[in-house]
């Protein structure tokens, strides 16, 4: 298998390839835009303090442009808190900052991507968490996917996966005969 280089800012069309029946969960990371309306009275000065960072590695930070604001901020909204711990993150991994400046170069400034929804995965790049699909969106999925997955397995003669399918199928039809012969 070959990957494209990263030269580019990394899109879903570049992650190549893509686990089959995977590609609708892989996400493009998205950047946090919206300020909450329940930002709490913190100053800028009590959320470094909680985040673990100095005045010295902010401005360090803001100067090789990792960072759209600098120690001297007063407040820090949604945005602005994300982009902090999602930059120290990765600046206290441990990663030399030329890597670090290499990673960023994939994705839109400012930096405000959540820290708790998105991962530098070394294979694919910046990827984000899927989001909890409604039951509609996976039966749709399930629906659209399900039946060229049982054929693949039976191209690939996978028995081992198809006799683990029947076998929950099985189990869950044996479950809904016994429960409806109780309530009888």
């Amino acid at each position: 298998m070959t990957y494209k280089l990263l030269a580019k800012r990394l899109t879903l069309a570049d992650i190549i390839p893509v686990p089959r029946g995977v590609a609708e969960l892989w996400m493009e990371p998205v950047r946090t835009l919206q300020p909450s309306l329940f930002d709490e009275e913190q100053t800028a000065e009590d959320i470094f303090a909680e985040y673990r960072v100095s005045v010295d590695e902010i401005d360090r930070w803001h100067k090789r442009e990792w960072l759209s604001f600098d120690s001297k901020m007063t407040h820090l909204l949604q945005p602005e808190r994300d982009e902090l711990m999602f930059v120290r993150n990765l600046a206290h991994f441990g990663l030399s900052d030329a890597i670090i400046t290499r990673m960023l170069s994939f994705l839109e400034k400012p930096y405000q991507y959540s820290p708790f929804d998105h991962a530098f995965c070394f294979a694919y790049g910046w990827v984000s968490a899927a989001p909890e699909l409604d039951e509609e969106t996976l039966w749709q999925l399930m629906e659209s996917h399900f039946a060229n997955y049982v054929q693949q397995k039976v191209s690939e003669q996978d028995t081992r996966a198809l006799h683990r399918m029947r076998f929950l199928i099985n189990s869950a039809l044996t479950k809904l005969d016994e429960a409806k012969t109780e309530t009888e």
